[in-house]
């Protein structure tokens, strides 16, 4: 068991870590338009406010998960674009990194939830 746990817990440490373990590899990633990389997981390619993802920009997943939109001091907010890579696409409105106002969701089956959204949940028509 603790061979077992001495494995782990660096892998997980690393998994942990990645978040915060990116660097700008082009630009202005302070005050300015840059591109910023995690190792192995994600990208932002847009505008920087204190070193914050701010104003509008591009976030990508390696799972080609993407989101095309505004951003506030880090978070999705504002008017913005969320695709996911198999079954579904919200757009509309963010608010602290939430799908929350008027948005629409489409399934891949076709089902769609147009109306009103709070803290990420489906509200009504």
């Amino acid at each position: 068991m603790r061979t077992i746990l001495f494995l782990f817990l660096p892998l997980l440490a690393c998994l942990l870590g990645c978040e915060t373990m990116g660097s700008c590899i082009d630009g202005d990633c302070i005050n300015g338009k840059g591109t910023y990389k995690w190792p192995i997981t994600k990208t932002y390619v847009g505008d920087f406010k204190n070193s914050k993802f701010h104003g509008h920009g591009i976030k990508t997943w390696p799972i080609h998960k993407k989101y095309v939109g505004q951003f506030k001091y880090g978070k999705f907010n504002g008017h913005g674009t969320l695709t996911w890579p198999v079954d579904r696409k919200y757009v509309g409105q963010f608010k602290n990194g939430k799908k929350h106002g008027k948005g629409k969701m489409t399934l891949n089956d076709g089902a769609t939830y147009d109306g009103l959204w709070v803290n990420d949940k489906f509200m009504k028509k």
